[in-house]
């Protein structure tokens, strides 16, 4: 039983989601007889010994094997590996019917093109609104149960998809796909912050983050093979196939992740097991009614997006950067077929370029994020003067400046040899350079906000999502007028020329000032 009467403090806190970087706040509700100024000096090492309520459930040591974070590697690699895997299909239903949009405009009576654009992207709209009521319901209820039940949701609208006859049954059908396949976008970065040291984040961040951006880029390479071979509605429901296999093995090895729900869990078994109907967890104490915790739990996205200037920020670049990758990866088949004369299959093909791209960007990124952030941690450790020594979520930022450097330049090239009609190679390598740069950002966006927000990771997430996921469906609807008015060449150094000048000021910002205003407004805007 995790219940003692004399506990140390390394007991108490092991590194977990909970305790990184917020451990008085977290650990304010204990029993009046530990002191905030004990726990301010407490580190999760420290052989410090603490008179701890009796009552109290928490981990048994910081070993105990029920602590994710304690979980052996195989087990971490099986979460993250299900969860990317579950990303990599739903975001890949994103782009997978691009290249049989005219066969659904046809079968459909859809004559307007940005309504024929709509029936694509609206997918992506959803992302914006599944992540604020999922992400929190898993911080509630636990990351599995929620996840499941939303990979249900999203195979059962997919097939919908199918069998849709008119527009607005296509638009509402795939919406509602959209919203189940948001789970593995709001949860994932949450149990990646569940399960994985902060050390140890950048690998398991950069297989979370390369899996759903390749997802785009194989979506028309399989949706043009598809829609030459068989009917439309075959791209939805092999996309749902596919999706099966994993949601049924979820079911037989996915545990929960989540630290707080655990102990609740250990608690109430604890208090059926013993009849101490006064055995409490950490979270326990003074805990609100559910109802209130419901509204909590569901408003707190949208209260992370409006009082935390760090969300605001991410909010504001991470929707500029994801709707750049939309204008990409929708505009990049009409490049082949409209300028280049290919088929749709041949300009599906085309697209391995940019999964080139992602592959580069994950082996960059997953090699020196690491890296980095250990290098960055020591020299911090050595001059700082702080005990507690919390993870320093700046030190994700320096692998971000070549990124926005490869972002910018590869649109660049990409743009103006389109332009030119040079050798398919040209805009070809263009686009590696784009898509190697947005995929080194991508994943050091993910660990920044996953060691920036450890308690409400998915919340915190899913506030940054809302805006990406408008962008990704409002910036495909521009991108046709754009490059009619101002070509291939000019439009890109335009989007390129935004993407610098916004990406470059805010990670000086937040490398200079990033801590001290999320230490402030995290403070006195608690949510």
């Amino acid at each position: 039983m995790a219940v003692n009467s004399d506990l140390k403090v390394s007991t108490l806190l092991p590194e977990s989601p909970n305790h990184e970087n917020e451990i008085p706040n977290n650990l304010k509700d204990i029993s009046a007889s530990i002191s905030s100024s004990d726990l301010e000096k407490a580190t999760p090492n420290t052989t410090e010994t603490l008179s701890i309520e009796p009552n109290l459930v928490t981990w048994t040591s910081p070993t105990d094997p029920r602590n994710p974070k304690n979980w052996p590697k195989t087990s971490k690699w099986l979460v993250t590996g299900i969860v990317s895997l579950f990303l990599f299909v739903t975001i890949m239903c994103s782009t997978v019917i691009s290249p049989a949009l005219p066969a659904i405009g046809a079968d459909l009576h859809i004559e307007n093109d940005a309504e024929l654009q709509t029936a694509m992207s609206i997918y992506v709209l959803g992302y914006a609104f599944g992540p604020l009521f999922l992400a929190p319901l898993s911080e509630l209820y636990g990351r599995v149960r929620v996840l499941q039940l939303s990979n249900v949701y999203f195979v059962i609208w997919s097939v919908v998809c199918g069998f849709a006859r008119t527009k607005e049954q296509m638009i509402v059908a795939r919406f509602m796909a959209g919203i189940g396949s948001s789970a593995p976008l709001g949860i994932g970065g949450g149990i990646l912050s569940d399960v994985w040291h902060a050390a140890e984040r950048g690998q398991s961040t950069a297989l979370y983050s390369f899996l759903p951006l390749l997802a785009p880029a194989f979506g028309p390479l399989i949706g043009g093979f598809i829609s030459q071979n068989l009917n439309w509605s075959w791209s939805f429901w092999i996309m749902a196939i596919v999706t099966t296999p994993p949601i049924i093995l979820s079911f037989f090895v996915f545990r929960e992740t989540y630290a707080p729900v655990i102990l609740h869990r250990l608690a109430a078994k604890l208090r059926k097991e013993t009849g101490n109907h006064d055995l409490y967890t950490i979270y326990d104490k003074e805990r609100p009614s559910l109802p209130t915790r419901l509204r909590i739990a569901l408003t707190r996205p949208t209260l992370m997006l409006f009082q935390q200037p760090i969300i605001q920020v991410w909010a504001l670049f991470g929707a500029y950067s994801f709707g750049l990758l939309y204008i990409v990866l929708t505009t990049f088949p009409t490049l082949w077929i409209d300028q280049y004369g290919q088929s749709p299959s041949e300009a599906g093909l085309q697209c391995l370029w940019l999964g080139l791209g992602f592959t580069t960007g994950i082996c960059i990124g997953g090699i020196f994020q690491d890296r980095i952030y250990v290098y960055l941690r020591k020299r911090y450790l050595q001059t700082s003067e702080e005990i507690t020594h919390p993870p320093v979520a700046e030190h994700r930022l320096p692998l971000m400046i070549p990124s926005v450097l490869f972002m910018s330049i590869g649109l660049i090239i990409y743009g103006w040899t389109a332009r030119a009609h040079t050798h398919w190679v040209g805009p070809g390598i263009g686009s590696v350079i784009y898509t190697t740069g947005y995929e080194i950002f991508a994943q050091c966006s993910v660990a920044y906000i996953i060691d920036a927000f450890p308690v409400h990771t998915a919340s915190a997430l899913a506030a940054v999502s809302v805006s990406k996921s408008v962008a990704g469906f409002a910036f495909p609807l521009f991108a046709p007028a754009l490059y009619n008015a101002l070509g291939w060449g000019y439009g890109n150094t335009v989007l390129a020329a935004v993407a610098f000048g916004l990406g470059m000021p805010v990670i000086c910002g937040l490398w200079a000032w990033g801590r001290k205003v999320r230490d402030v407004s995290w403070g006195k805007k608690r949510v």
